[in-house]
């Protein structure tokens, strides 16, 4: 076998390697901040440790979005000083929320001096998702914008801050072209609804789940098709395989 041929396969054994070495530090008794406005059951599959099946080309795409994502950070991180002379820098921060029961790890933050807390979430996104967030096609992703809340929220409880205004963005890298745009997220209009959604986590969480009958078991039917669970759920709304 020529080299060229066997790349894939060491690249694919390496993100799986470096996967599973990440797993070994999540608590699977924890929600995480990351699958706001998941679906119920997916959340049920999490915690009873039931494994996932990701494809080597989402592997792939995932790594990507850490990647970008690593080099943003890294960019601000290296500019703290000259940033912090208005506030205060917060770089991948674990904050908590209910007790400690949802964790989550936001991207960057900054509390401005004048009470100002701004918290950004980057996303990377093919070009043809691009029309449905910024096209005449766009809708609110609510699980990104769950996300973005819980963070702020986490945040404002960890320390203790003075917070007048919460300003909301999720940053995303268009893969292709490199495009960077921001998408501001209404705070107030979905501040409640990314609460309650953790609180009916918990309500639910020792009910008998049935995927397709139940409120919020999914969310949305496409979910079904880029869930890493989907090989052994009996969603009716998987159209085959993922």
């Amino acid at each position: 076998m020529r080299l060229i041929q066997a790349i894939p396969h060491i690249y694919n054994q390496y993100l799986i390697d470096i996967n599973a070495e990440k797993q070994k530090h999540v608590d699977p008794k924890k929600w995480r901040m990351s699958s706001g406005n998941s679906c119920f059951l997916k959340h049920q599959y999490a915690r009873e440790g039931v494994k996932q099946e990701t494809s080597a080309k989402d592997l792939r795409n995932m790594r990507i979005g850490t990647l970008a994502g690593d080099d943003m950070e890294l960019a601000v991180e290296l500019k703290r000083k000259v940033l912090e002379q208005n506030g205060r820098l917060f770089i991948q921060e674990e904050v908590t929320l209910f007790d400690g029961l949802v964790v989550g790890h936001l991207d960057i933050a900054f509390y401005h001096n004048d009470g100002v807390l701004e918290v950004i979430d980057e996303k990377t996104v093919k070009s043809w998702n691009w029309k449905y967030i910024f096209g005449k096609d766009a809708y609110d992703k609510l699980g990104y914008i769950y996300q973005l809340i819980s963070y702020a929220h986490g945040l404002m409880e960890k320390y203790d801050l003075d917070v007048k205004t919460v300003v909301l963005h999720n940053l995303y890298w268009r893969k292709g072209d490199g495009e960077l745009k921001e998408l501001k997220i209404n705070y107030r209009k979905y501040k409640n609804a990314a609460l309650q959604y953790w609180e009916d986590c918990f309500m639910l969480e020792n009910e008998t789940l049935t995927a397709g009958d139940d409120f919020g078991c999914p969310s949305s039917s496409w979910e079904c098709n880029y869930c890493s669970y989907a090989w052994q759920c009996p969603s009716p709304f998987k159209k085959g395989k993922k």
